[in-house]
């Protein structure tokens, strides 16, 4: 997360193909040009593209990543978004689950990419947007079952009520009961925004 010039909050999640030094590098890259070009673009798509062309020149398109960029007006709850392979959740008030699609090709792929702008979505209380990896959806057992998607998102709905660091901790408890003795294969990454009443 960084803030914009114009006190707009940006929130990122990646997630990069691979471990290991080259996987590192790419994710660092990202990160830096992400920041360096922030304040060029309001635009969370254009921002996308910016940050595309600079990752093709810093790889060869020899490796990519998927990313979810939103960019939150504190001050309205309007959060305008896009995406690069990476889908997100939106959980309303009432439980209801949208999913913010992937607006384009991972980033690191195809030089001149485009990406579209998902349909804005607006924060209000009790409703929250989550930016997760597949790790949470691939998870799987000892009899190869994979956690999924279905049960992400159900996880988040019965848990919508709490707090971001105890949504994001139970669902990380959820999935580490479901894997049992299987060790984890890939990461567990997880933001939620969430307008917080006092």
């Amino acid at each position: 997360m960084f803030l914009m010039e114009d006190g707009q909050l940006a929130i990122v999640v990646g997630d990069v193909a691979g471990h290991g030094v080259g996987p590192a590098l790419i994710t660092s890259s990202a990160r830096s040009r992400l920041r360096s070009l922030k304040d060029y673009h309001s635009n969370a798509a254009e921002l996308l593209e910016a940050v595309n062309r600079g990752l093709c020149e810093d790889t060869g398109r020899s490796r990519f990543i998927t990313l979810f960029l939103a960019i939150c007006d504190p001050s309205t709850g309007n959060v305008n978004w896009s995406s690069a392979g990476h889908t997100a959740l939106f959980i309303s008030p009432d439980g209801e689950v949208t999913e913010l699609p992937a607006c384009g090709l991972p980033m690191g792929v195809v030089d001149d990419a485009e990406f579209d702008q998902g349909k804005s979505v607006q924060l209000v209380a009790e409703a929250m947007l989550v930016v997760l990896t597949d790790g949470f959806s691939e998870s799987h057992n000892e009899n190869r079952e994979m956690f999924g998607e279905r049960q992400v998102a159900e996880t988040l709905v019965k848990l919508r009520h709490r707090s971001p660091d105890e949504i994001a901790d139970e669902l990380i408890n959820e999935v580490d009961r479901f894997r049992g003795s299987t060790s984890p294969e890939d990461d567990l990454t997880i933001v939620i925004a969430k307008i917080l009443m006092e």
